[in-house]
């Protein structure tokens, strides 16, 4: 075979890989038809005509949509072209916000929205970044001092738990085994996931978040390993000093609250192991479990309004941190919003939908379905310094004196058998 057949065959491959490329349709024809059909046609007339309907779509009310989109429209608005008009900004959002609600595949929302897939992960991957972005730094600020003194309080007043900055813990999330990973995402049990840990406030809000640990992690090291452990260790989180614990004056310092998945420390309160408890050991128990429970309802409230956590969210890694980022943000906005309003006008957090007591559940309990998001398996280790020890049976001694309440012993004992 001399030269000029080689460049024959190679021009000849080139040509038949270029052909294989070319787009059949700069735009679908099906989606050409999107100004009549499409998914955002009934969404306008949800939003006009049916706001109970709007908000099982969008987990907002109208209102709040368009709080929502003023906020993130030059973000995610994009210029006409010579070639087709660009999406408008309102259902760009609408396209991000099913991605977030119902966690359809992006071959669903296409078709539904009349909009090519490619253009679909585009859309989402903008606009959960718009979210973020513009509604961090209004809804999920780092608390400073004075934040953090309003956040005690709140733990106080509303949940009998004096110097408390917030209850705080660890899920995993599923997601669909990044390329080229190995092990990395693979946690002990048995699926692929990113970290999320959170703190919140008295209100069911998020108050720091640390996105992205690797699955493989142990427990213990995904805290000391994450941005909020070492702000701990190396105090840049502005926490007020030592308060005296109310009605004595005895000076304590103010911690976060978690399970058995945290080590006992002097910024980390946690609950007496189970083996052995006696009568104020259980009451203390009961205490921190019922201030450490608003951490929990926060993720099952976030999980039942947005179902991408329904199932493993497929992405790179990247795209996954975004997707839990706006749903945090939201979650956030939603909850502060309607704190405005009178109970028995909100949506998002209706009255009975987060846990009222210990013996009566939230409804997003009963919400049903699998849940991407899963517990981490408990810290069996029980070593600790001898100031955190003290802090503790401070605490549990508070509460059987100055700081006892009338039903605590009859709640920290209900289900117990007697002796």
């Amino acid at each position: 075979m001399d030269d000029k057949e080689i460049v024959a065959i190679i021009l000849l491959r080139r040509r038949l890989i270029r052909q294989r490329l070319k787009r059949r349709y700069w735009i679908h024809p099906l989606n050409l038809l999107r100004p009549t059909m499409g998914e955002h046609l009934k969404l306008e007339m949800m939003y006009t005509s049916h706001p109970d309907k709007f908000f099982e779509y969008t987990r907002m009310t109208p209102v709040q949509f368009d709080k929502v989109l003023d906020m993130v429209t030059l973000d995610i608005t994009l210029q006409d072209t010579n070639y087709r008009l660009s999406i408008p900004p309102r259902q760009r959002l609408f396209i991000g916000l099913r991605y977030l609600v119902t966690g359809d595949s992006i071959k669903t929302i296409s078709t539904s929205f009349s909009v090519g897939r490619s253009t679909v992960l585009n859309i989402i991957k903008c606009v959960n970044q718009a979210l973020w972005k513009n509604l961090q730094p209004i809804y999920l600020k780092v608390p400073d001092k004075e934040k953090w003194m309003e956040i005690v309080k709140g733990y106080d007043e509303k949940w009998n738990f004096p110097n408390c900055l917030g209850a705080i813990d660890e899920k995993h999330v599923m997601i669909r085994a990044p390329p080229n990973s190995g092990s990395l995402f693979f946690n002990y049990k048995s699926f692929f996931s990113v970290v999320l840990l959170a703190t919140c406030d008295a209100d069911y809000r998020f108050t720091t978040v640390d996105i992205g640990g690797y699955g493989r992690q142990s427990d213990g090291g995904i805290f000391s390993s994450s941005a909020l452990g070492r702000a701990l260790d190396e105090d840049r989180l502005q926490l007020p000093n030592s308060l005296p614990l109310p009605g004595i004056n005895i000076l304590q310092p103010c911690t976060f609250v978690g399970d058995d998945a945290f080590a006992l420390s002097d910024k980390m309160m946690k609950p007496y192991d189970q083996r052995g408890l006696d009568k104020k050991k259980r009451i203390f128990n009961y205490r921190l479990s019922r201030a450490r429970r608003i951490i929990e309802n926060v993720f099952g409230i976030m999980v039942s309004r947005f179902n991408i956590y329904r199932r493993s969210i497929i992405g790179d890694p990247e795209n996954v941190i975004n997707t839990i980022k706006a749903t945090v943000v939201l979650h956030n906005f939603l909850r502060t919003d309607e704190l405005l309003m009178r109970p028995e006008t909100r949506t998002y957090c209706p009255p009975g939908y987060f846990d009222n007591d210990d013996d009566k559940n939230g409804e997003w309990r009963k919400q049903g379905g699998g849940s991407g998001l899963t517990d981490f398996r408990r810290n069996t280790r029980n070593n600790y310094t001898q100031n955190a020890r003290i802090m503790r049976d401070n605490l549990c001694n508070y509460f059987m004196g100055a700081g006892s309440v009338e039903w605590q012993e009859e709640r920290a004992f209900f289900n117990v058998p007697a002796v």
